[in-house]
């Protein structure tokens, strides 16, 4: 199996999570980075999109993980 690594770097989305009230009143900005490990290669080799992985559905996933839910630490938020 091939390393590869695949990066999302600074998706910015706008959500209500803290523990504090004000926190989950007002909302902040917050900036996710996702980096996934899986063989690519068969895509890389092929051209083929339908072997790679599906980024703006992993973009969705992300956005919807950090905006439609609610976390009292952004540490929470991170393993979900």
């Amino acid at each position: 199996m091939s390393a590869d690594i695949l990066r999302l770097r600074n998706m910015r989305f706008f959500a209500y999570h803290g523990l504090f009230p004000e926190e989950n009143q007002l909302g902040q900005r917050y900036e996710v980075d996702l980096e996934i490990h899986a063989d690519l290669s068969a895509a890389g080799r092929t051209d083929d999109l339908t072997k790679t992985l599906d980024y703006p559905r992993l973009y969705a996933l992300v956005e919807e993980v950090v905006t439609q839910q609610r976390f009292k630490l952004v540490e929470a938020l991170a393993e979900n």
